[in-house]
Parts: C-alpha cells; structure tokens; sequence
C-alpha cells in the first residue's frame, strides 16, 4: 500500500483510508513485540557501556528501557491482556511545537494495541526512532481515537515494516488534556487559551480535535480583562450607596422618613398628628432616595455595574464585550489503554 499525503481541504480520514487485515494471533503479536523489545534492551546495554549517544538520546533509551522493563515484567500474564485491532488506521508526525506535518501523513494498514505498547503496521517509512506521531483508528465500538505515540524500534519484514511505540502518558503528550483547557492568568486578568490559536486550528481542520463552546463572560472593553458585576450608583458606579425607608401615610398622603414617624415607641404622622398607627392598615414602607456616599448622587434606582479586575474601569455592564471560553477535546487513546490496564 502506498504512502498517501492529505490535501490541503480534505480531511485524513477521508484521504487515508487503510485496507484492514484480519486480527492475527493475540501471541504471535505479543511474542513479536517482546523480540522487537528484546532487541531495543541489547542496544541500550551496548550503548551503556560504551557511554556513547548526546545526553537526548539517553534519556530516550532509559525511557525506552522502563518501558521494556514493564513490558517483561508482564510477560507471565500474556494470556490476561487485552489485544485491540485499530482499523481505519493513519499517523501524522507531531512537531516541536505540537503543530501537525500533515504533509507527511500516512496510512496504516492496521494498529495493534496492547496496555501502552503499540504495533504500526506499515508501510511506515519515515517512522525515525525517538519521534513522535499522533496515530488514529477504530476499534470494536467504531469511535475514532487519536493518541501520541514514540517510536522505540522499526522491523523490516518483507514489503512492509512493522514499528514498535508506546502510547505516551497524557503528563507527556503534546497534546495533553490540561493544554487543551483554558485558563485564567492572573497577570493579565483574561481567561487564555494554554495552545497557539493556529495549532489548534490546524488540529481541528484536521478532525483531532473538536472545539468546545463552555462559557461566555463580559469583558472589559479597555483591556479584555473580564469583569466583576454588582449593582451600583449609575453616576460614578460606586458600591457605597445609602437609602432610608420611608413612610406613605395614606390618611394625608404624607411620605417622609420612618424616624420621623417613630414618638417614643408609637408612630404618629409629623403632618396630621394621626397616632398608633398600624403598618398596612393605615401606611406602607417605601424605598427612599439612593445616595450615593462617593459622589453625592441622588437617584431612586442602581444600576449594574462592572468593574475590570485588571484595570480597574467602571462602566455600565451593558458596554461590555461578550468574549467566548473555547475549550478543545480529543477523543484519546487512553481509555483503550486504560481498561487494557484494569
């Protein structure tokens, strides 16, 4: 099967559909792979003892060899794990930056997936040991899962070739969870996206990543800060207003302060001199004036008010901007990884 490179408009998993071969022997996978395993640990041991490799390469192969040490370690208990088929299979490289190289996208003619150590079944040129691949497929349930994965051993068999990786831990990945999350940044006051706009749209154009709508918030329309909302004085915005109940006496239709009814414990009207007076019967409390102790604005309503958290402005809430919370999901790997390990 030839290699085959996305277009620029189409998505991969329409271009890079893989011709799935039938499930293979769930032994003969996991005894190729403790070979493909075996021989990464001989290398690593040659490596060792002749210190040769820059410091990046060694800290590979220790990787490498946890991994190998894991994967020996649950040899006696073949039978107990979970092998998975992926069908519909394609790996894009992931850059340095966690941008996608679509233009070296390719398809697979099938993933095997076994806890966190993965079989790629090519043809699978340019797979270099060390780098880093975001894979897809499907498994029983035909969901499309993507996960990250690095390469640790190639195996040339016939026409095609067979590359040994491991699904890297979400702590690890380009694309980790908490990446894909907004945050917010308490220099700047806003609610910020933790990945570059462009690489998450090129993430999603490419059908990996779904983007989420979770929020809307009021911003400040100085510095895009968001803002803190309370009903204030519609002069200077201030929190610090001041009101007094007052008295409607519905005898004279007099409306003044409540404590200038109040006759040592009675309540007598200051105007028409009417006294004992019963609440509902004979008056009713109303709201008095609002004043505001900043200002000295009088006014008989508040209006909403936000604040910047950032800035410091004061405005009515109705000038502020509307600012959407994006949050990004990938449907991941791990789940298959994780009821593997359960």
């Amino acid at each position: 099967m030839s290699t085959t490179t996305p277009s620029k408009t189409a998505r991969p998993f329409e271009l890079l559909r893989a011709v799935t071969q039938r499930p293979r022997d769930a032994n003969e996978y996991l005894d190729r792979m403790a070979r493909s395993l075996d021989r990464i640990q001989s290398i690593l041991t040659d490596d060792v003892e002749t210190q040769a490799g820059p410091p990046e390469d060694i800290a590979l192969r220790n990787h490498a060899d946890s991994s190998i040490v894991s994967s020996q370690a649950t040899t006696s208990r073949r039978t107990d794990s979970v092998i998975y088929e992926l069908t519909d299979a394609w790996a894009i490289p992931i850059l340095p930056n966690g941008a996608p190289d679509p233009a070296r996208g390719m398809a697979l003619q099938g993933i095997m997936l076994c806890d966190r150590q993965v079989e790629l079944r090519g043809p699978v040129a340019g797979m270099s040991l060390g780098s880093r691949w975001l894979v897809a497929g499907r498994a029983e349930d035909d969901v499309l899962r993507f996960g990250e994965v690095q390469v640790v051993a190639d195996e040339q068999t016939g026409e095609s070739s067979h590359i040994a990786a491991y699904v890297l831990p979400s702590a690890d990945c380009l694309l980790r969870p908490e990446i894909l999350t907004p945050k917010f940044d308490h220099r700047s006051g806003r609610i910020v996206a933790c990945i570059n706009p462009a690489i998450a749209a090129a993430w999603v154009e490419l059908g990996v990543m779904e983007r989420q709508l979770i929020d809307r918030v009021a911003g400040c329309p100085e510095c895009d800060a968001i803002v803190s909302t309370r009903k204030g004085c519609r002069n200077c915005g201030s929190v610090h207003v001041d009101t007094q109940p007052m008295i409607h006496h519905y005898a004279c239709a007099h409306v003044g302060p409540a404590e200038q009814f109040d006759r040592g414990g009675e309540l007598c009207c200051p105007k028409c001199r009417a006294h004992s007076l019963i609440v509902g019967a004979d008056f009713e409390y109303i709201q008095g004036p609002l004043d505001c102790r900043e200002c000295g604005w009088s006014d008989s309503q508040l209006e909403m008010i936000a604040e910047c958290v950032h800035c410091r402005l004061r405005f009515p809430l109705d000038q502020a901007t509307e600012q959407e919370i994006v949050a990004y999901h990938v449907e991941r790997l791990d789940s298959l990884v994780d009821d593997s390990a359960a």
